[in-house]
């Protein structure tokens, strides 16, 4: 009979990396994002030369009040002129050490942030995948388990216990003395941990021990094969624990081990500042690359700056005479300015003289004229015209309102 189709779900096999979330064993001030502190995730660069996370700049720039400014140094920037970083820099933040982000289920895996996901879907023995064991009734479980249970191992034992069964939830009893029933699943961990009438024996020492003290027991076991201390050093000797002492006294390499250790320290020290060295100096021929206008040229030759120092020193002599005539133009135009404003002023003054004039004339013609008027009376009415001398009609203004040219009271008027 055929296993039931069954809707599995979504396990830990396409998980998607939480980079963010990862415990990182060493992380460089160099290598993380300002602003979320963690180690790059898809760096950015901006054209000030800092680099950030792509969500976390992008992010900072949608804040009402940033005003599109850099974290750091707050220049104004473009979301447009954003770059990514670097290969060299992407490299070093994917070499850096993480743990297994299942740490907390018990997994201790370490190893190169790149390759952190690729061992959460296919090797993790405590991802999460969907079991697809058949039970009793001929369906597929699709129950969430680790992948250690449904390890090879385990399942050929399940499958002598209950033959035609796979799934690993399936209830059983131990058989080790205190007859539990349990799923399979916890039966594995019962016997070794748990469960107080299961005996095992060393396979060193022979000693015949409880389950639940394996564990320590091969810890201090004096009969296990261990290797020398100094193993990662080059010391191939392996022997048994009580045997140690004795090899470590008489080994070369245990002895130098404190100095060999000392000089590992330093050379992981230089290979860090090498690794700062490297980011900045990718950090400075960046914010070079990304000047305006800026081409970094493939090879410079002492000729060619010869050349350009001789062009700068050319174009600064013109501009030195181009500055000297300006000055001239100025002054002359100043000069001209000030003889033009000096000869109208000359006219206007000459101008406010004639009006004076006048009108110092046509102040002295109004005042006769009215001291002549207010002298002489108009003759009453009824009296006849005097005639005008040489002259047969009469005349209706009287002889003494007549002037003559002789008269010495007449005044010319000159203009």
């Amino acid at each position: 009979m055929e296993p039931l189709a069954r809707t599995l779900p979504p396990g830990d096999e396409n998980i998607t990396l939480d980079y963010w979330s990862l415990e990182y064993i060493d992380l460089p001030e160099q290598l993380s994002c300002p602003v979320c502190t963690c180690g790059f995730v898809t760096p950015y660069s901006t054209k000030c030369g800092h680099t950030f996370c792509r969500l976390c700049i992008l992010s900072t720039m949608r804040v009402a009040d940033s005003g599109n400014r850099c974290p750091i140094c707050r220049t104004q920037i473009d979301p447009e002129t954003l770059q990514p970083a670097p290969l060299v820099l992407v490299d070093l933040v994917n070499e850096l050490q993480v743990k297994c982000p299942f740490t907390n289920r018990g997994c201790g895996h370490v190893g190169p942030r790149s390759q952190m996901e690729m061992h959460c879907r296919q090797q993790c023995n405590y991802a999460q995948v969907p079991c697809r064991g058949k039970t009793e009734e001929g369906t597929i479980c699709g129950e969430l388990v680790h992948r250690r249970y449904v390890a090879e191992e385990h399942l050929k034992e399940l499958q002598q216990r209950l033959p035609g069964v796979s799934c690993v939830h399936t209830k059983v009893t131990c058989l080790q003395g205190c007859d539990v029933e349990m799923p399979f699943i916890a039966y594995i961990d019962h016997c070794k941990q748990e469960c107080t009438e299961s005996h095992l024996s060393c396979l060193f020492c022979q000693e015949t021990i409880t389950a639940q003290l394996h564990d320590d027991h091969m810890a201090e076991c004096s009969e296990r094969p261990i290797s020398c201390p100094a193993a990662k050093f080059g010391c191939r000797w392996e022997g048994a624990r009580r045997l140690s002492n004795i090899h470590t006294a008489s080994c070369t390499y245990a002895q130098l081990a404190p100095v060999l250790e000392a000089q590992e320290e330093k050379i992981d020290g230089l290979r860090h500042e090498n690794q700062a060295l490297r980011y900045r100096l990718d950090r400075l021929d960046l914010q070079q690359s990304a000047d305006a206008g800026f081409e970094l040229l493939p090879s410079v030759t002492r000729d060619d700056l010869q050349g350009v120092r001789s062009e700068c020193d050319k174009m600064r002599g013109d501009i030195l005479a181009i500055n000297q005539l300006l000055a001239d133009y100025e002054v002359n135009t100043s000069m001209q300015t000030m003889r033009e404003n000096m000869r109208t002023r000359d006219d206007i003054h000459a101008i406010v003289n004639v009006v004076s004039g006048l009108r110092h004339q046509m102040h002295l013609l109004m005042t006769e004229r009215r001291r002549h008027f207010v002298g002489h009376s108009v003759p009453p009415l009824g009296t006849p015209p005097v005639p005008m001398e040489g002259s047969s009609e009469w005349s209706s203004t009287p002889p003494e309102l007549q002037r003559r040219s002789s008269d010495p009271t007449r005044q010319e008027v000159k203009l």
